[in-house]
């Protein structure tokens, strides 16, 4: 532990894959046609679902689940062996909000979801000391922070023209969505609900 250099981030490549992974979804969001978004986001969500519900049904797919997670163990969680995995989530919240929303509050609400679900446990294990429903409120407040200047500098990046307030309550509700103890994964109720 004394060796490493961040040892208050843990699984940091799955933050990573989180994080550079998850800003792949606002991108297309934001460069492709609202319908296109759309139907690859759902066509995604689909597919990998469908192979993460399957293994819990089908032998052959155990088989394939047991490499598959092998070979991409750093990107998961472990207990995600036993559970639908956080991807599927991910993929059906990204779905969901390209759905519901127009194109600017998709593409903010898919970068506070990279951003913000990433940053909270990290400075959460960094400088966390009280606890509200088993996570941090400094995690929280980082969450906060990061996801408002991630969200300034996407809606200037993007030119989204949206107004600063839109910004920081979209900021605020990512935050409390990832803080509070839902029976919902929080790869989909942060986008949507934010």
């Amino acid at each position: 532990q004394d060796n490493v250099p961040f040892p208050w981030v843990v699984d940091p490549v799955h933050k990573l894959y989180h994080l550079l992974g998850g800003l792949f979804f606002p991108l297309i969001c934001y460069y492709v046609s609202g319908a296109a978004a759309m139907a690859i986001f759902l066509c995604m969500a689909s597919v990998i679902g469908f192979l993460d519900a399957s293994r819990f049904v089908s032998e052959r797919v155990r088989v394939f689940e047991g490499a598959y997670f092998n070979w991409l163990s750093p990107l998961f969680r472990k207990e995600e062996a036993g559970r639908i995995s956080g991807a599927t989530y991910y993929l059906a919240g990204a779905a969901v909000t390209t759905i519901l929303y127009p194109k600017g509050i998709a593409v903010l609400a898919l970068v506070f979801l990279a951003v913000g679900d990433v940053a909270a446990p990290i400075v959460g294990g960094w400088l966390g000391r009280v606890n509200v429903f088993g996570k941090s409120i400094e995690g929280a407040m980082g969450a906060f922070l990061a996801c408002v200047g991630a969200g300034f500098l996407a809606a200037m990046l993007f030119h989204l023209g949206l107004p600063q307030r839109i910004i920081v309550a979209g900021a605020l509700a990512a935050t409390v969505v990832g803080h509070l103890p839902l029976r919902v994964n929080d790869n989909l109720t942060i986008p949507v609900v934010s």
